[in-house]
């Protein structure tokens, strides 16, 4: 499983053309103080991204892109 630390909802990190987002990704947020832990399964087409996330909370479907070095959802 890939780890991600978000720290705000949108990230940035370095993807060339290469690489792939696509996977089962363990996402741990701190917002305020207030921890949090998921497990997100992403799917990137070009620069779409979809998938699902799921947390103690519930599920919940995202959408978003890459562009450049960010990637939001």
């Amino acid at each position: 499983m890939k780890t991600l630390v978000l720290l705000t909802a949108a990230c940035g990190l370095a993807l060339s053309a290469g690489p792939s987002l696509t996977g089962s990704w363990l996402v741990r947020t701190s917002i305020a103080g207030n921890d949090n832990e998921a497990t997100c399964t992403i799917e990137q087409k070009d620069i779409a991204l979809s998938g699902t996330c799921t947390s103690p909370n519930g599920s919940v479907t995202i959408a978003g892109k890459v562009e450049g070095t960010t990637v939001s959802w």
